[in-house]
């Protein structure tokens, strides 16, 4: 009686755990090991990135088998992340996003030292091996600033000259960077032009455009319908030099009293603007700044990365989000694409200033890490070894799951010369929508020239609208 009470119970058993997990679980006396050596916390960043096409080729090079974690934008990363690094099988190593709390990460022990991983032997070599940052490797990288193509710049002045031309506008103030611009459109239009001085070297425009120069038909690509090119893109170099505090005490006050404390950033604008929109390129021939150059149809963004990425402008003002849609346009010209720093005509008593950051004014871009790779500090040397040598082999991967203006952001941020990116506080917002919103740039931009007594209308037309706002 008692054997078929058991034989009873255990098919019931065995029919009821499709059902009911526990029951199965219950009958089993060992724990399975996973079939993975470590997992890797990738956060919500998927796509474009192939990660299990990444982790197979690790596997097939190395034998080590990787278990991918990652959630939905919706889900709570954050939560998500506290969950795992304290289960039995924590992830080796886990993404951080720019926005989260790191207190209870460093506090716990979770970060792990790179410097100290970075001096044992790993054995795979690492072309990407000094971009660590003391305790994590940069992942997501954004930013923008004016891209140009390098390979522009070495069919016209060779591949040395390029490199050492590229570093030294790298350094330019903006009256050396006025006169490049102006002298490299007096080479687009085939007009006599020698050459020109910067940073203490010698360079010689070809007495015959290339191929690649014999498109360009101007200097700057920029989307003049887009008000956005006003506003965020021009306005974080601004906010460098910006005391809000001066600026709002002078609201409800007079335009003269306004006009006052808003010139000297109120000129950097408008004649960094001027410069930009003087030598446009266009659709078919050099573009012109009017009525043309603010009309949806000729100048929105799509049409401007199209004039770039054709081979019709040197520069453009392009953000990192957008690379997709130049490979589309052009995948070759994508993989030789560079930043070099906006430069703006800044108030000589702010000339060469550092920010809190330590960035330089005419040296920075706007960029930002939104998402690092940590390695867990709970784990042995040797799994640390492990992962620290996955990591570096993952991170050497970037044509599978990042743009080739990674590289250039990346050294920008190595060097420090980064600033904030994307101004989206209350101040900024207020100052964006009174005065460098669309409707109040646009009204100038009809205008071809700018003397001065027009940009001083600019100047007061601004000043009066803050003080209004």
């Amino acid at each position: 009686m008692l054997n078929k009470t058991l034989i009873f119970l255990l098919i019931l058993c065995i029919v009821l755990s499709a059902f009911l997990p526990a029951c199965s679980s219950s009958m089993t006396s060992t724990t399975e090991e996973p079939d993975y050596d470590f997992s890797v916390f990738f956060g919500s960043v998927s796509d474009p990135i192939e990660i299990d096409t990444i982790l197979t080729d690790y596997t097939q090079q190395t034998g080590i088998v990787i278990n991918p974690i990652l959630v939905s934008n919706n889900n709570n990363e954050v939560g998500t992340l506290q969950s795992l690094l304290n289960e039995d099988d924590p992830p080796a190593i886990y993404t951080v996003t720019s926005d989260m709390e790191m207190e209870w990460l460093t506090q716990g022990g979770f970060v792990a030292d790179f410097s100290y991983l970075r001096d044992s032997t790993a054995t795979h070599s690492v072309k990407l091996n000094d971009l660590y940052w003391k305790n994590r490797y940069p992942y997501t990288v954004n930013g923008y600033g004016l891209i140009f193509d390098h390979a522009v710049f070495r069919e016209i002045f060779g591949k040395s000259k390029a490199n050492k031309l590229i570093n030294d506008l790298k350094a330019a103030d903006h009256e050396q960077w006025s006169n490049f611009i102006v002298d490299l459109n007096e080479f687009i239009n085939d007009r006599n032009t020698s050459g020109f001085v910067l940073g203490n070297h010698d360079y010689i425009f070809p007495g015959n455009r290339g191929a690649l120069a014999q498109k360009l038909n101007g200097v700057f690509a920029i989307a003049g319908a887009d008000s956005n090119m006003y506003g965020d893109k021009i306005m974080d170099q601004l906010m460098q030099t910006v005391d809000l505090s001066m600026w709002d005490a002078v609201k409800d006050e007079t335009t003269d009293s306004a006009l006052q404390v808003l010139a000297p950033t109120l000129d950097t604008y408008i004649n960094g603007l001027d410069l930009m929109t003087s030598y446009l390129s266009g659709e078919f021939s050099s573009g012109i700044r009017g009525s043309d150059f603010i009309n949806e149809d000729f100048y929105n963004t799509e049409k401007t990365n199209a004039m770039f990425m054709e081979g019709k402008a040197v520069f453009s003002i392009i953000d990192s989000h957008e690379y997709d849609d130049l490979m589309k346009i052009n995948a070759k010209k994508a993989q030789t694409l560079e930043y070099l720093p906006i430069k703006l005509p800044y108030d000589d008593t702010v000339v060469g200033q550092a920010t809190t950051e330590g960035a330089v004014l005419f040296s920075s871009i706007p960029a930002e890490v939104s998402d690092s790779l940590y390695i867990n500090g709970h784990l042995s040397e040797d799994q640390q070894l492990k992962a620290w040598d996955f990591l570096n082999w993952f991170m050497s991967q970037s044509e599978w799951w990042d743009n080739h203006l990674r590289g250039s952001l990346l050294g920008y941020l190595e060097e420090g010369n980064v600033f904030k990116y994307g101004y989206t506080d209350e101040e900024t917002e207020k100052w964006k929508e009174n005065i460098f919103s669309g409707d109040g740039v646009e009204i100038f931009l009809k205008k071809g020239k700018w003397n001065e007594e027009y940009k001083e209308n600019m100047r007061v037309f601004f000043a009066e609208m803050w003080s209004k706002s």
